[in-house]
């Protein structure tokens, strides 16, 4: 869980921030708009139009600035500035931009992706790691 927590504010969420996040219902930000957190409604023109589910599991929102969407339900302090800065050419780009939409992997829903892609890594490791520690319990590892 360790693993997950942390890829997911590698991209600016905050692991408190993530409760309950999939049931929200809010409206879907404006193409035009963009995230201030100095603004109302952190810069979401959109709060009367049709409340939608965000959909994590495919790519269907991974445009969408998710701090716009929950603009409603969480405040500015919900999120982190996000490790892999999307400007900064000194980072590889598959660290900073999603190799399926083409978009900054944070504060969007691709984060999640990368995040059980780590987990399921981490547990496969972890694995790995029993299986080598059970078989050295008697022998070394060299025999």
């Amino acid at each position: 869980m360790y693993t997950y927590m942390m890829v997911l504010n590698d991209f600016g969420i905050r692991p408190g921030s993530i409760w309950k996040l999939a049931t929200i219902r809010a409206p879907l930000p404006n193409d035009s708009d963009i995230y201030d957190p100095d603004a109302d409604n952190l810069g979401n023109t959109n709060l009367d139009g049709e409340e939608v589910p965000l959909g994590w599991d495919l790519t269907k929102h991974a445009k969408i600035d998710i701090r716009l969407f929950y603009a409603g339900h969480r405040t500015e302090e919900d999120w982190t500035s996000c490790r892999w800065d999307p400007n900064d050419e000194d980072i590889p780009k598959y660290m900073r931009y999603s190799h399926i939409s083409d978009r900054p992997i944070c504060y969007s829903t691709e984060a999640l992706k990368y995040a059980q892609a780590a987990y399921l890594c981490a547990i496969v490791t972890v694995q790995a790691s029993g299986l080598i520690s059970c078989k050295t319990r008697n022998l070394s590892l060299y025999q």
